[in-house]
Formats: C-alpha cells, sequence, structure tokens
C-alpha cells in the first residue's frame, strides 16, 4: 500500500468519525425506553458500579473501543486513552495494530498508550484480512501482545469496511478456523468484534462453537464506517471534475442501501444473548449513560464507547500535539465521563436497580422499526 496513501486514510478515518460524533443521529437505542419506578427502595450513594469481566475487576462496565493509532499526529490519543482507563479504572482497545507490524517506526503511536497510563488494562487489535493472510497468525498475536503488554487481544471483523474500502482485502475464506486456533493458543483473552455492522445470532454460535468466550458486537448506529470508506473510495477513483458534474450525480446508483447495511446494536445485543452464553460487549452507537445502561440490560457485560469521546479530544481545530493539548483534553474528556457516569447512576436509581449484575432483569419496551426487527427474528416476550 502507498504510504501516503496509507496514512490519508488513517487520519480521514478519524477526521470522519469526529465528524459524525458532532452531532450523531438517532439510533436504535433511541427506540428502546425503560420504565420508570416510581418506588427504588434503593439509596442512590449506596449504588455498585463494580463488574468482573476478562477477569478482572473494574470500576464501571465500560470499555473505551479501538479508536485510532498507527500515524504520527494520533500519538496523543493513545497517551490520553492510557490515562483516561487508568483514572476510571476501566479496559482500553487500540486501534488496529497492522500499522506497526508493518512498520516498526509507527510502533510508539500505540506504545504511547503505555505512557499515560501504565496499569491500564488494555486491549490489543488486530484485523480478519490479516489473520487470514498470515503464515503465521499466532505469532502475530503475540506479536501484537508484546507490542502494547496487552491484556487482551481483539479480532476485528470488517468485512464491509475492507469491501467498501479503496484498498480494501476482499479475501474472507478460513477465517473461523484460524480463529480457533488462536483461541486456543493466545496468551491473552480474545475478544471478537465488528467495527459498526453488528454480529447476528447465528454468526455469534459459530463463534462460541469455535472456542470464542467473549464478542464485541460493534452494530450499526454509531461511527459509520461503511460512509467513511465509500466517500474515501469515490474520491480516490473519480476525478474530481466528474464527481462535481449534475450529469455524473445523475448516472451514479444509489448507495443508500450499503451506507446503511448492518444491524443495528440493540438488534444484536438481544440475538446473540437468545442463542448464545458469551461474554457480550455493546457498542455501536452509545452516547451517554443512559444508552449504557439500556445496553446492559440487553445482555451486555460492558458497554462500549469511541466516538463520544472525539469532540472532547478534538480542540481548537485539532487533536492533540503537545503536553498543553493533552492537559486540556484529558480534562474535557474526564469532565465528559463524570457527567456519563452520573447519567449511568441516575438511571439505574430511576429503574429501581441496586447493582449492575441486576440490570439483565429490568424490562424494556421497543418501539418502531427495533420493534418490527425484533418481531421478525422472534426475539419479543409477552412483557416486552
Amino acid at each position: 500500500m502507498d504510504e501516503l496513501n496509507y496514512n490519508h486514510r488513517k487520519i480521514s478515518h478519524l477526521r470522519g468519525a469526529w465528524e459524525y460524533w458532532r452531532n450523531p443521529p438517532n439510533n436504535s437505542f433511541d427506540l428502546v425506553q425503560f420504565i420508570h419506578n416510581a418506588l427504588p427502595e434503593i439509596d442512590f450513594d449506596d449504588l455498585s458500579l463494580k463488574v468482573k469481566f476478562l477477569n478482572h475487576m473494574f470500576s464501571y462496565p465500560l470499555f473505551i473501543t479501538a479508536m485510532t493509532g498507527g500515524h504520527p499526529e494520533v500519538r496523543e490519543i493513545n497517551r490520553i486513552l492510557g490515562y483516561i482507563a487508568t483514572h476510571y479504572n476501566i479496559p482500553v482497545e487500540v486501534g488496529s495494530q497492522r500499522a506497526a507490524l508493518e512498520r516498526p517506526e509507527l510502533v510508539d503511536t500505540f506504545t504511547a498508550i503505555r505512557e499515560g497510563g501504565s496499569k491500564a488494562f488494555v486491549i490489543g487489535n488486530i484485523g480478519l484480512a490479516q489473520i487470514r493472510d498470515s503464515p503465521d497468525p499466532i505469532q502475530m498475536i503475540q506479536n501484537c501482545v508484546d507490542m502494547i503488554q496487552a491484556n487482551g487481544i481483539s479480532i476485528h471483523l470488517n468485512v464491509m469496511q475492507e469491501l467498501l474500502q479503496p484498498e480494501g482485502n476482499h479475501r474472507f475464506s478460513g477465517v473461523l478456523g484460524k480463529i480457533g486456533k488462536i483461541v486456543e493458543h493466545s496468551p491473552v483473552p480474545v475478544i471478537i468484534k465488528e467495527v459498526g455492522c453488528g454480529i447476528s445470532g447465528p454468526v455469534a454460535a459459530k463463534l462460541e462453537k469455535a472456542g470464542v468466550r467473549c464478542i464485541n458486537v460493534a452494530g450499526y448506529g454509531g461511527t459509520n464506517f461503511n460512509d467513511i470508506e465509500l466517500n474515501r473510495n469515490l474520491n480516490i477513483q473519480g476525478t474530481p471534475e466528474a464527481q462535481q458534474t449534475p450529469e455524473s450525480t445523475k448516472m451514479a446508483p444509489p448507495w443508500t442501501d450499503l451506507i446503511h447495511w448492518g444491524i443495528p446494536t440493540v438488534v444484536a445485543l438481544k440475538w446473540v444473548r437468545a442463542v448464545t452464553a458469551l461474554n457480550l460487549i455493546g457498542s455501536g452507537g452509545i452516547r451517554s449513560g443512559v444508552d449504557l445502561a439500556k445496553a446492559l440490560c440487553l445482555g451486555a457485560s460492558v458497554g462500549g464507547i469511541c466516538g463520544a469521546l472525539l469532540p472532547a479530544l478534538y480542540s481548537n481545530g485539532h487533536f492533540p500535539a503537545n503536553n498543553a493539548d493533552v492537559e486540556h483534553a484529558i480534562e474535557r474528556v474526564k469532565a465528559f465521563l463524570d457527567q456519563f457516569l452520573l447519567q449511568f447512576k441516575i438511571t439505574l436509581t430511576g429503574i429501581g436497580c441496586s447493582s449492575v449484575e441486576h440490570l439483565h432483569q429490568i424490562p424494556l419496551i421497543y418501539f418502531g422499526q427495533v420493534r418490527e426487527y425484533l418481531e421478525n427474528l422472534n426475539l419479543l416476550t409477552n412483557t416486552q
């Protein structure tokens, strides 16, 4: 891959995600509502928010999912996230480590996460395309783990992103077998994740049968990489003159269905929980503490956020580039998370739930497209 195009891709992903999260649209969490409990019989200050996940006790059921890495301009972001993960005692995941495996000079854009939080519970990250093409995927996993002293490793399933990406890999055969071998031999827990299109019940069942114990459903409703990659693809393959003419616009087939391709996060969580006993991470559009509570009610052990933090990380027209920027960004992220976790506690009180582990017992009401989706999949109960 051409280095200039590769570097542009890493930055365009981050900026594209930031543009999305400046004013995120509605998603499937808006079609799920709690039932207010006017007599909760619990004390707000006594709420237990701790959760055990991947054999580790965390202070909150919150996971900072993969954001970035692999470009000098994003190095300080991982440094900040490492600090934040340590401060709140929550897990954090780096972006795809492919860049550092191919270009050793980029390793420090990932190891920076240990500068800001040497005690952070850090998850490594590599893609299905790299796993599929590697002659020794187990060694590749070991290299990713060693690079950042990872406590776990994610393998991301990004088929649609690869298909829409101008530099994408279109070979997907044989991945499940390699995942099974990796799970068997990995030195750390393995998480299988999507990147915004969701994991269905049948796919989750296949992964469980292969030995996987934890997945991140990463459903539709958060950062839309289909849209980001399609825009990059058209910009790279078409000339600016051709794109700007009315004739080319009229001739272009609609890409809407592919841009909005995916399983809504709410549906993915309920579907996977109905057919497997896997540990689940619920991500894909979580914007608030209320969304986090909904994800846990739907069966997730923890909820994942990523894009929701981008507005706090982006200031004065750029991402953090020096120590002053880093300090400013840390305070902005902490201010966001403090309100986010306050919302979560208020939600638990408002539904009369005294601890995170009891959230799975709380009923939810479904509306609109989500309800229709669940009805078609026979996933609605008589009380919901």
